[in-house]
């Protein structure tokens, strides 16, 4: 289904594949032992995103990563990390009027009635008109928001390793 999807895409729609990235533990570029053994160090959660849309006939893609200290993966914070996306979308492609989202499904995330509710109230309050939720087999394959989240813990391991940044909880 994702794959004709994404060969059947018209202009007036909008494909998003998402995924909670496993939480970043924060690390500090010299720390003391006692902190690298059993020190409680700061989580971010990680929600990753992949748009696919038409511009004019090309099928186009923009990989996303909204960072938060709030490690709650329940329907409230997927909209959080979703909403911008949304309003981005809208913004260079004011004629998408369907949203199609992919995704995992733990019950404590996305497959539950919060998260539907939330999707019907805030589709319509960002302009949207239609929507479809899919969401794919567990431990089923790894996707394009995997790899995101994969090369933004590299990236913020390499600086702090790297002492551009001291402490990745100040990303």
């Amino acid at each position: 289904m994702y794959k004709k999807c994404k060969e059947t895409l018209s202009a007036t729609e909008c494909i998003i594949h998402c995924d909670f990235s496993e939480n970043y533990l924060a690390k500090i570029s010299e720390e003391v032992q006692a902190t690298h053994f059993g020190a409680s160090k700061q989580q971010f959660t990680l929600h990753t995103a992949v748009i696919y849309y038409k511009n004019e006939q090309d099928l186009q893609e923009k990989s996303f990563c909204t960072i938060s200290p709030n490690n709650n993966h329940n329907p409230i914070a997927i909209w959080a990390h979703l909403t911008p996306i949304l309003e981005y979308i809208k913004n260079i492609s004011p004629n998408v009027t369907t949203l199609h989202f992919f995704s995992d499904g733990p019950t404590t995330q996305y497959r539950q009635k919060g998260n539907f509710y939330l999707l019907t109230e805030n589709i319509k309050n960002l302009g949207f008109e239609k929507s479809t939720w899919s969401f794919f087999e567990s431990a089923h394959g790894k996707g394009a928001p995997d790899g995101i989240g994969g090369a933004v813990k590299r990236k913020l391991d390499k600086k702090v390793t790297t002492n551009c940044v001291r402490h990745s909880g100040k990303m």
